[in-house]
Order: structure tokens, then sequence, then C-alpha cells
């Protein structure tokens, strides 16, 4: 039975079933990032003002409890979230300080005399550089008993190490990248923030992540590589028929010339006469040659409109993946040599791991 006007053809259960998973993880990446976008401004507001890590973590869960259109029901994961961002907003003032950045450094003028200050509402918020790598695991140290109690809910630790990623992937925290694996082990110290078992399940699902966006990416490549050829062709046929269009013109307008030249007086002589009807049968012939050249161009137009179209959108969806896979590939790079040695049992504890890098011989 042939499908009417508009109408879609029905997937199969397990089709419908692939779908609905498929666009229900996708509205919660979309849901992910921008609660961590959020939670990311709100720590920046909270520790510009001034507010000890103790009193943002009871502040943001206030927010996080009135804010449903950023934080949705997932107000525990935002608090979680929002207060890792200050403590590490905390380790950026701190090494802003050691730099002597700002006007007077520790002094009056300074970064602790404005943090002090009280907030202006609508007040710009000030971009922190990012923090050194002993600066961010300072700041974790230091404000592990308010980490612990904000995680201190199912999935609570997993949720530190997403809104972690989450930080080390914005813009300005590139640079910090390099020391993803040794700032990772503050998580690991003495209290533990995150377990073992919660680090392994987080890469090995940021490992399926990696594997079925990798197989997406090579699966988009293909289709992207074949519609760029399909979209070539139809120019390459595109640019013939328009220099076929414009010979058939010429042609025509060759014949049309002719007719008019070989028009006979009241007497015409043979030679003439046969003139007059060859030129008029070759006229007509040019035209529906033309004609005929007409329907071609056109065809091939809308051919090239619509291999060009299929074209841009098989680009943007291979962007759209690519885009997807970066931020994962980059924490498989970073972080790549903390969770193998977590896993085969390698990795110190945090003040072990210092004392180890202060007498080397003790960690061998």
């Amino acid at each position: 039975m042939s499908l009417r006007r508009g109408e879609k053809p029905k997937l199969s259960a397990d089709e419908e079933t692939a779908l609905l998973t498929s666009l229900k993880i996708e509205r919660e990446l979309v849901a992910h990032a921008k609660l961590q976008v959020e939670a990311h401004a709100v720590a920046c507001k909270l520790h510009d003002g001034g507010m000890e890590i103790a009193k943002i973590a009871e502040e943001a869960a206030q927010l996080a409890a009135k804010d449903r259109k950023n934080f949705g029901f997932e107000q525990k994961s935002a608090v979680a979230a929002i207060t890792l961002n200050a403590v590490l907003c905390v380790a950026s003032a701190n090494s802003k300080v050691e730099a002597g950045g700002g006007k007077g450094g520790k002094g009056k003028g300074g970064y602790n005399a404005k943090a002090k200050a009280k907030p202006k509402i609508g007040a710009k918020i000030e971009r922190l550089p990012p923090p050194t790598c002993e600066a961010a695991k300072a700041a974790i140290t230091t404000s592990t008993a308010t980490l612990a109690k904000v995680s201190s809910f199912p999935d609570g630790q997993l949720a530190l190490l997403r809104a972690f990623e989450s930080w080390l992937l914005l813009e300005h925290i590139e640079p910090v990248l390099a020391d993803a694996s040794s700032i990772m082990q503050a998580f690991h110290g003495d209290p533990c923030l995150v377990e073992k078992e919660v680090f392994i399940q987080y890469w090995n699902d940021l490992q399926s992540k990696r594997e079925l966006h990798g197989a997406e990416q090579l699966t988009a490549q293909a289709t992207s590589k074949d519609a760029g050829a399909e979209s070539a062709d139809a120019r390459a046929n595109l640019k013939a028929a328009e220099q076929e269009m414009k010979d058939a013109d010429q042609r025509a307008r060759w014949a049309a010339a002719e007719v008019s030249n070989s028009r006979t007086g009241n007497q015409p002589t043979e030679p003439e006469v046969q003139r007059e009807r060859a030129a008029a049968v070759s006229n007509t012939k040019a035209l529906a040659s033309k004609l005929q050249q007409t329907k071609v161009l056109e065809l091939c137009t809308k051919k090239n409109v619509t291999a060009t179209n299929a074209s841009g959108e098989e680009d943007k969806a291979l962007a759209t993946i690519s885009n997807k896979l970066a931020p994962l590939e980059l924490m498989d790079k970073h972080t790549r040599k903390f969770f193998e040695s977590l896993i085969n049992g390698t990795v110190l504890k945090e003040p072990e791991a210092d004392a180890a890098l202060d007498h080397p011989s003790k960690g061998s």
C-alpha cells in the first residue's frame, strides 16, 4: 500500500525502541551540559561575592531548588557541581595571588580585598585564570569535608567526576588538561572523595561513549564522503549542461539568422527554394534541441540543489558527532594514565603520591 503525501512509514518495534532510547540519551546530554554551564556561572558569582565554600554549598542548595529551568530535577547534582566549581574558583584565585596578579596582589586593593567586598547586583564577574595543578589539588583537599557532604547521595561521587570533567573542558581551563591525571589524585586522597568502583564506572562509561560515537563518526564520515562525491558529480553535470545550453542557444541563433537570410522574393530560383526549406528544417531542429536542453538543464539544476543540500546535511551531522566525540577524546587522552594506574592498583593515595614525588626512592 502506497503512502499518502506527508505520511511517514511506521517503524518496527525494535527501531522505535532504539529511536526513543537515542532521543532520551540526547535529552540527557543536553540537560547535563546546560546544568554544568549554569553551575559554573553560579559558582563564579557566589565566589566573586567572597562566600566561604561551606556557605556556597548551602546557598547552592537553595538556588538549585528554585531554578528548575536550568537544573531540572537534578538539584543534588547541581549543588555538587556548583560547590566543586567554587572550590576550583578558589584554586584559580590562589594561583592568581601567588603569581602576583591583580592590583597590589595580596595587599590593599588586591584580590583578597576585593573578595571581602560586598558583591554588587549585576556586577561583571571576574574571569579568573586557570589554576595551577598544585593549587587545584590543595583546594580540593582543603574542602574535602564539604565536597563529601554535597556528594553524599546515590551517584553523588559520579556527579563530582562529571562536574570536574565539564570544568576541565571549559575553554579557559584547557591548559589544566595536561595535569588532569595528577589533579584527579586529590579525589582519591585520604579521606577518599570518590571510591575506586565509581572511578571505574565513570571510566567504563567514558569508553562506551567513545566507542559508540567513534562508530557513528566512521559511518558519518563514509556517508559524508559519498554525499560529497554525489554533489561533485551533480556540479560537474550541471556545468556540462550549462555549456550544452550555451551551444544549443548559439545553434538556434544561427538557424534563425539563416532563415532570415534565405528568404526569397516573388520569383525564386530552385537553389533559393531549397536553401529556404533547408533553413526552416534546421531552425525547427535547433529550437527542438534548445527546448530539450532546457529541460536537461532544469533537471541538472534540481539534482545539483538536492545533492548540495544532502551533502551539507551530512557534513552537519558529521560535525555534530565529531563535537560529541572531541571532549571524550580529550578526557581519554589526559586521564588515561590515572585510570590505568588505578585499575592496575598502582595509583597512590594523595599523601603517598606527594611523598613519592618528594622522595622518589620511597615510591619505587
